[in-house]
């Protein structure tokens, strides 16, 4: 289940430092109501500030449209202004159901997907947050949820909500012992290994962990879960030796500080600049600034947003 929230200082020393030297204190010159720790937490701040604008803005003319998800086709009603920002996979399929003439266009469909898993998805991109209760009320197991939410981001091409899942779940999971399901574990080594995917950043993400958390000498040998620990590594040749390589590296910086959390995290694209293209691409800009000028709230709304840089 997604682990609860908790804000923690994340101030490290440097690679440059001897283990001694304390870091600059990080000033947050966000507004008085924050009390951000890091130029990454300013960051992540401001993202969301923009993605709410945008939900409001958008929200009273969007269209919904029904999407049939997973093996048993539950249908939602999802916005598709937000899945054609927040998704590069809804974007392209959208672009191709252009191309077709109406009575060719097919509900689409997502059968593989889980349905639980696609409502968390969609409550992020209009509320941006998860669903407000504990996991278990949807979702038949939740040991896997954030490794299953960020592999959902991946499937969707939706790399905000993939550092969203980084960010709340992730990040938790390692810094907070009290956390549901806290990483690294035998368990959570085991599924993502078990994905067989050669190269991703949760599998980068996962060794670290180990590397960092060296389980061996967090237990003792009597300690039952040193033995889990031991089985897995014979389970996993493998694992011992991305372990060593990732050890070999000295970083000061643990993986969930906010100094080297970020290498973990998605390139995401300008949500302003994507809507701005979005509003030009279904109307000319004359179109729009003569809808403004006869007082349509729609297009003062979309105007005020393309001319925002604008003195």
């Amino acid at each position: 289940m997604p682990p609860k929230k908790r804000r923690v200082s994340s101030i490290s020393t440097t690679p440059e430092d001897d283990g001694n030297r304390v870091a600059p204190r990080f000033i947050c010159t966000c507004d008085e109501d924050y009390a951000h720790t890091s130029a990454l937490e300013c960051q992540r701040e401001q993202g969301l500030i923009i993605h709410r604008n945008i939900v409001a803005k958008t929200s009273p003319w969007s269209e919904k449209i029904p999407i049939s998800v997973g093996a048993n086709q539950k249908t939602f009603h999802v916005d598709k202004t937000l899945l054609s920002l927040h998704s590069g996979l809804f974007r392209n399929k959208f672009a191709d159901l252009e191309q077709l003439q109406p009575d060719e266009q097919k509900q689409l469909s997502l059968p593989t997907v889980d349905p639980a898993m696609f409502t968390e998805f969609v409550c992020w991109m209009t509320h941006t947050r998860l669903m407000p209760f504990e996991a278990e009320v949807i979702h038949s197991n939740t040991r896997h949820f954030g490794v299953n939410a960020w592999l959902l981001g991946r499937f969707l091409e939706a790399p905000g909500f993939q550092n969203f899942i980084i960010w709340e779940d992730w990040r938790v999971r390692c810094y907070d012992e009290n956390a549901a399901n806290p990483w690294p574990s035998v368990k959570s080594v085991r599924f993502v290994y078990g994905l067989r995917d050669q190269e991703t950043k949760i599998k980068k993400f996962m060794v670290d962990l180990v590397a960092s958390k060296n389980p061996f000498e967090k237990y003792g040998e009597q300690d039952p879960e040193y033995g889990r620990w031991s089985d897995l590594f014979k389970e996993l040749p493998e694992l011992g030796l991305d372990v060593a390589r990732a050890s070999a590296k000295k970083r000061s910086a643990l993986p969930w500080d906010d100094a080297r959390i970020g290498d973990y995290m998605e390139q995401e694209l300008d949500l302003n600049q994507l809507w701005e293209e979005q509003i030009l691409q279904d109307r000319e800009l004359g179109e729009i600034e003569e809808d403004a000028q006869n007082g349509c709230i729609r297009s003062i709304i979309e105007l005020h947003h393309i001319n925002r840089d604008k003195v």
